[in-house]
């Protein structure tokens, strides 16, 4: 064949590609930027394009989701509060609005007699955890995103041994990006205890980690059906504070006791069965009395790019524009899009009280950068944006009118609301938002406010270089 005719040959090659990949662009992405920005890339790099797109831009997972049944209870509840028989505090319009939007968005309904407990740091999460893990019974499941081979890693391998010594059945679900945080990975040490161990998406692009999507963000931990822990806190070292660990990180987890453990047990069964095709069943709630006040309204609510799509980010919607008074905010990541920083802008404009923390250095290359360019227009809205001052702040909590609040794995950016498997609690209980409040305060009372000033006082090669960050922020 010649050059001539095998460049021929190339060529019409690259353009069926380029077309093909633009019919799937076409039929699959609901968001026009990404679809003409996706659809350039295809036929403006032929080949590479079309590769990067196969890689980076088609969304794999295709799980049948499972018909969601109401748990005994939960139309009850929902049914009171929508009748207006709750207590005047659960039944003001605007929670009820959150109520009624919430079960639109995801039909799981609320569940009453849950008590979720905040702990501060790994100082208080992880002795609270390993010390459930000891109790436990019949059964433990684990879900984390990292799990590192560390310190506090391996004393939670200690734990989960001593709990399979004992005959207690034992589930351990790693996001396999997140293992390989730690090198080497702890792998080694679960095998040798006779830990059963599923590993979420596995990918051997390990040179382009940080860049592959569909990554399992969730963190829980299930004991027996009694004892359940949620939140964002991974297992790693340097959440333990008191240490002094060589990168300390911020964080708060929580311990959860109520029937909306049956909840988490569905979510974590089909995370396993899809990591693993096993089936299993993990025990449900046993209702048994406790002296603690349980007088939180709860439920779980998944989020990820397949029949759970975008539920967190229809609830934080609904929560700005719900709000009467106050929403705050505390998250690692902030990078909203376009609709959801209006929302921030429209709330703050209504009267609305939006404050906002966030670090005040990312532990990612470049994510500083790429917030700052969204600062201006927020502040001159009346959002309050204050940066942490460090150790970084991993939490990730949103509070609304001192009632209602969402906490769990989610962040506020891209990948969290489109491309990662994520968990939030949602709940409704004063007392549990006051709880929260307080941290917050305590965080702001440390953390430096942003001014227009601030922002307007970069040079211009600064303002190009966090323009040009912004751009390339799914990938941060």
């Amino acid at each position: 064949m010649s050059e001539l005719t095998l460049f021929n040959v190339l060529a019409v090659a690259s353009i069926v590609l380029a077309v093909v990949a633009a019919c799937h662009i076409v039929l699959t992405k609901e968001d026009v930027r990404s679809a003409v920005a996706w659809t350039g890339l295809v036929f403006l790099s032929p080949f590479v394009g079309s590769i990067v797109y196969v890689i980076l831009g088609v969304n794999r997972i295709h799980r049948e989701a499972s018909k969601l049944k109401k748990k005994k209870g939960q139309t009850e509840v929902f049914d009171l509060l929508i009748d207006g028989k709750a207590s005047p505090t659960q039944m003001e319009p605007h929670v009820r609005q959150m109520y009624l939007l919430g079960h639109k968005v995801h039909p799981d309904g609320f569940v009453n007699g849950n008590s979720v407990m905040p702990l501060v740091n790994g100082d208080q999460a992880f002795p609270a955890m390993l010390d459930s893990i000891g109790k436990a019974k019949t059964s433990i499941a684990l879900m984390t995103y990292i799990f590192d081979r560390d310190k506090s890693g391996l004393k939670f391998v200690e734990a989960l041994a001593a709990a399979k010594r004992k005959g207690v059945k034992i589930y351990v679900l790693i996001d396999d990006v997140g293992i390989k945080y730690s090198k080497p990975p702890i792998d080694k040490e679960l095998s040798q205890a006779g830990i059963s161990t599923g590993r979420f998406m596995p990918t051997r692009a390990l040179r382009f980690w940080r860049f592959v999507n569909l990554r399992n963000h969730r963190k829980i931990l299930l004991i027996d059906g009694e004892y359940a822990f949620i939140g964002g806190m991974n297992i790693r070292h340097g959440n333990v504070l008191g240490d002094n660990p060589d990168h300390p990180i911020q964080d708060i987890h929580f311990h959860v006791r109520g029937p909306v453990i049956d909840q988490m047990n569905k979510i974590f069964e089909e995370d396993w069965h899809f990591a693993t095709g096993q089936q299993i069943s993990l025990p449900v709630w046993p209702g048994t009395t406790d002296p603690e006040s349980r007088q939180v309204l709860a439920r779980v609510v998944p989020d990820g790019p397949d029949t759970d799509m975008q539920k967190l980010q229809w609830l934080f919607l609904g929560a700005l524009a719900c709000a009467q008074r106050s929403v705050r905010i505390t998250t690692p990541y902030f990078l909203p899009d376009e609709v959801m920083t209006r929302a921030l802008q429209l709330a703050a404009l209504r009267g609305v009280s939006v404050e906002i923390l966030i670090p005040e250095k990312s532990n990612l290359f470049g994510f500083d950068w790429a917030m700052e360019p969204d600062f201006k227009r927020l502040i001159e809205s009346g959002v309050k944006i204050y940066r942490t001052p460090s150790p970084f702040d991993h939490s990730k909590i949103l509070v609304s009118d001192d009632g209602w609040c969402s906490v769990g794995s989610c962040n506020w950016d891209a990948r969290s609301f489109r491309l990662n498997f994520e968990c939030n609690l949602e709940c409704v209980s004063p007392e549990l938002a006051r709880q929260l409040n307080l941290v917050f305060a305590e965080k702001r009372k440390r953390a430096r406010q942003v001014t227009v000033d601030m922002v307007q006082s970069r040079s211009v090669g600064i303002r190009i270089r966090n323009r040009v960050a912004r751009l390339l922020s799914p990938y941060l």
